[in-house]
């Protein structure tokens, strides 16, 4: 099976989506399925990934084809558009990877114009949050002309936890929505982590954003600190300069500032260094889909602290992996939940294994590969034949 993946961004600066898809082209091909990316070079809101473009680069288990991004809003690549037009025939399955981006949009009407299957993930994009408080007028509109019939017209919809499914449903009832999570990747072994010298650590881990709720964190981490001199905080990720500068300030302005450590974007092996040191992982967003970063943290057995706006808390909670609160905007709930949860260690180490064996059990690799490959044999199994008139090319790689 050969299947098609069209994604605005590869790029780490645009957070998990990209993270997301790679692990999941991993994942497939080791299972026999050929998985192509078509995506944008970019890298960022003002950078641009140094890529060939339009030459299949092998990457991750598969092959991407990169194409110049003209415009930063609305992601609009010709090339890529032509691309498309010459190659889409050749695919099995098309799997679009977000809404209201021209390559998604692009890629759906051609696909069914090409009598492809395609399955759709909106990345969160659906979720009320998204929805009310970016360009809302915009995307209004947007969703009734051009989203809701990508919607109806395919073969699923790809959400990543029951709460988007609902989110999905809600923007266009007709279409078929499937839950599929996240996959994350797995250490061989479950983590050993034994007890801890002093200072204990609380990891966040995302990007700096004002729906990731730091202002509520902050807040309540400058409640707890005074009274635990060992104890810090340590915000790992990056975003818009003029965002993170503010968030930087706020920090500076509390009484806890010297306990605050702020590391920028990390990946690799500094990012598993920093789960390995954590003993507490918080992500208080006012709106998830799914939680990358919380799954990540669970598979390094890192007990979670969330807001019920991320998806997979009903998981984490019913796994007792760690604990789910509602904290849009009151820091006070959060800082008594964070200290209530790290003046016992033993229920910690229990969470953190709790942690461990929900991730490896619902979002490892192979498990999600294996759903993902039942929704593309189903999907094709149902399509009627289609006579396109050309023989798949071959791709030269770089």
């Amino acid at each position: 099976m050969k299947v098609l993946h069209v994604i605005p961004s590869l790029s780490p600066a645009r957070g998990g989506p990209g993270i997301v898809l790679r692990q999941t082209m991993e994942s497939l091909a080791a299972r026999g399925i050929t998985a192509h990316v078509a995506t944008t070079d970019d890298d960022g809101a003002h950078a641009r990934a140094e890529v060939p473009y339009g030459a299949g680069v092998a990457e991750s288990g598969g092959v991407c084809f990169y194409f110049p991004r003209q415009t930063r809003f609305y992601s609009f690549s010709w090339p890529l558009t032509v691309w498309l037009r010459r190659h889409i025939a050749e695919y099995d399955v098309v799997h679009i990877h977000a809404l209201f981006s021209y390559p998604s949009t692009a890629a759906a009407w051609l696909a069914r114009r090409n009598r492809v299957p395609y399955v759709l993930r909106p990345l969160g994009t659906l979720a009320q949050w998204g929805l009310s408080s970016r360009r809302p007028l915009l995307k209004r509109w947007s969703l009734r002309l051009i989203e809701r019939p990508m919607l109806k017209h395919a073969a699923a919809v790809q959400a990543t936890s029951e709460q988007e499914r609902l989110e999905v449903q809600d923007a266009c009832a007709e279409c078929r929505a499937v839950v599929i999570p996240n996959p994350v990747a797995m250490p061989d072994a479950p983590p050993v982590r034994p007890a801890r010298a002093k200072p204990s650590t609380i990891l966040f881990l995302s990007r700096i954003d004002p729906k990731k709720g730091l202002e509520v964190l902050l807040g309540a981490f400058d409640r707890i600190a005074a009274g635990s001199p060992d104890l810090r905080l340590v915000i790992a990720g990056d975003g818009r300069p003029a965002y993170v500068a503010e968030i930087r300030r706020l920090a500076a302005s509390l009484g806890s500032c010297d306990k605050i450590t702020f590391t920028g974007n990390v990946a690799g092996r500094q990012k598993q260094q920093l789960l390995e040191d954590a003993d507490l992982f918080v992500l208080p967003s006012r709106s998830e889909n799914f939680g990358v970063a919380v799954a990540e943290a669970m598979a390094c057995g890192v007990p979670a602290l969330i807001s019920t706006d991320v998806g997979i808390h009903p998981e984490v909670t019913n796994a007792q992996a760690g604990k789910a609160i509602s904290c849009r905007a009151d820091p006070e709930p959060l800082a008594t939940a964070m200290g209530q949860m790290l003046s016992d260690p033993a229920a910690l180490r229990r969470m953190g294994e709790n942690g461990w064996k929900l991730a490896r059990d619902k979002y490892s690799p192979d498990v999600i590969a294996g759903l993902l490959i039942d929704q593309y044999e189903a999907i094709v199994a149902d399509a009627p034949s289609r006579s396109t008139g050309s023989q798949p090319q071959e791709h030269r790689l770089v």
